[in-house]
């Protein structure tokens, strides 16, 4: 694990943006903190050596997309890790983040998130999305504190049914997103004409 920048988040904790998280340090703090919460379909487990060999291609096709993963270190110890990526041109998935039990409630979610959400912006992605467990609040609560938006649910074969949530980095797209619920006069007529080419039905 290479540290390529590092941040003080308290005097024995720092959060360090690194090119991969040491192994099996990492994996076993996914399965210590998620794995018994939140059961996880071990589909990988049940791969044919050739389904492995064909994912791993695909796998390969994606190494020079964007990637940033963020370290939580006491002193010296993985005792967080956030991993984000790109999903598609303009968007990027805040995917798996986590903490150990003894270090949360002292925000270090929330600096991983809006550390996420820094990143993205100066990379010039449009949007941060992610997805989370429909029964934790805590998580949902922070994100929307962000300006997160939910956006919509959906029953996940390896994660089971999951609420989907994203951050506009394009102010219009935030403002359409909140139209298009159900928000009608965040638009005026003209508005409407320019941004959508004509009348809405």
């Amino acid at each position: 694990m290479d540290i390529l920048e590092k941040w003080d988040f308290a005097p024995d904790i720092q959060i360090a943006r690194v090119d991969k998280f040491d192994e099996p340090a990492y994996t076993e703090l996914i399965n210590e903190t998620l794995g018994h919460h939140h059961p996880f379909l071990m589909w990988r487990e049940n791969l044919t050596d050739a389904q492995r060999a064909k994912i791993k291609a695909l796998q390969e096709r994606y190494k020079n997309d964007y990637q940033l993963r963020l370290a939580v270190l006491h002193k010296g110890e993985l005792v967080g890790a956030q991993h984000s990526f790109q999903s598609t041109v303009t968007d990027v998935m805040m995917a798996m983040t986590t903490v150990r039990p003894e270090f949360r409630g002292r925000g270090i979610y929330t600096t991983l998130a809006r550390k996420v959400l820094s990143e993205t912006k100066e990379a010039g992605f449009q949007a941060v999305t992610s997805k989370h467990q429909m029964t934790n609040n805590p998580i949902l609560i922070a994100k929307l504190k962000l300006g997160f938006k939910i956006y919509g649910t959906e029953v996940h074969a390896v994660h089971g049914t999951l609420l989907n949530m994203v951050y506009h980095h394009n102010d219009l797209m935030e403002k359409s997103l909140r139209f298009r619920a159900g928000e009608l006069f965040l638009f005026n007529e003209e508005e409407i004409y320019e941004y959508y080419g004509g009348p809405l039905p």
